[in-house]
């Protein structure tokens, strides 16, 4: 694997806190690519095969800070035929606005854009939240989760859109949830971070989760570190895209044979490891037992036939391929 090739995975994440995810989809971006747009054509392609296959089933999609989520809302979420709800990390120093107030009688002038200011680092420019929930969990303690719906940001600094658009037409205002997230605890030692999150999706918001959605976004994590460390996704010294794309795949499909297998391993621990259940292997342990399952799997292909060694060179006579 070339070292700077870049890779977007698409997994889904179960609602337990374990280390298992499913990869769906795997595209590599190429430099002239833009991550976000990638990142949402994966999405549309998976929301409307759901749309085919379970109709009425609304995916969430959890996006890191590397992503832009208003760039995903205006492209995936605002799809009528294939919707999607998006949660993504913002800044803790964006700014937002609400809607303006209606335009009055006789007044003269261009309607306002924009309403009041709300600024995520300077509390006084909150409103009252829309929505509000205070919750306890066992990994991080007391949580408190504020909602403000109906924000969006300013238009005019998207070059993105600027770049597209030929018509001078006004950049499109889109509209969503800005949701803040203040855990009492961090699983690791530190202090945690207060999370801000952006929101939109056409079904009614659910605080309790869209946070705990979003931060078991992080088990992708573990996933990236088991197939570069177990898998040896980045142990072939491929040079060519196409090689490394069919390699990627094939590591996707290992994954996906050892996630499927884990109810039918037996733990294979070392004396000092702690003892785990067979719903609770790790990948690892999975991937370690799964020699002991290997010999009772069938196979697609055919067995060989029986044969016999050609007769080989003559003798006497000289090599007449060239080395």
């Amino acid at each position: 694997m070339v070292p700077g090739w870049a890779y977007q995975w698409v997994c889904q994440v179960s609602a337990t806190p374990d280390s298992w995810t499913a990869p769906v989809d795997v595209v590599r971006v190429d430099p002239e690519d833009n991550a976000t747009e990638v990142a949402c054509a994966q999405m549309n392609g998976l929301v409307r095969g759901l749309a085919r296959h379970r109709p009425g089933v609304v995916p969430v999609f959890c996006l890191d800070a590397g992503y832009c989520p208003i760039t995903a809302t205006a492209r995936v979420a605002s799809d009528p035929h294939a919707p999607a709800r998006i949660i993504g990390r913002i800044r803790r120093d964006r700014v937002f606005y609400c809607d303006p107030p209606a335009k009055t009688p006789g007044s003269g002038g261009r309607p306002k854009l924009h309403g009041d200011r709300f600024a995520c680092a300077d509390p006084t420019t909150w409103p009252e939240p829309t929505h509000e929930v205070h919750t306890v969990d066992d990994t991080y303690g007391p949580v408190h989760v504020q909602a403000w719906a109906g924000l969006h940001p300013k238009p005019s600094k998207r070059r993105r859109w600027a770049a597209k658009n030929t018509k001078g037409l006004a950049a499109p205002i889109i509209r969503g949830t800005i949701v803040r997230v203040s855990l009492t605890r961090a699983p690791e030692a530190g202090t945690p971070q207060t999370l801000w999150l952006w929101t939109a999706g056409p079904d009614p918001i659910n605080l309790d989760l869209i946070w705990r959605a979003y931060l078991r976004r992080f088990a992708i994590e573990h996933t990236n570190r088991f197939i570069k460390q177990h898998l040896a996704w980045t142990t072939p010294a491929v040079r060519h895209p196409s090689q490394a794309d069919l390699w990627t795949w094939i590591v996707a499909a290992a994954h996906t044979q050892l996630r499927l297998a884990r109810t039918l391993i037996a733990d294979q621990r070392l004396p000092w490891e702690r003892p785990l259940t067979t719903a609770t292997l790790t990948p690892f342990r999975v991937r370690r037992g799964f020699r002991s399952l290997h010999p009772h799997l069938t196979t697609p292909a055919k067995p060989p036939k029986p044969s016999r060694p050609g007769p080989g060179r003559p003798k006497g006579s000289r090599n007449q391929q060239p080395t």
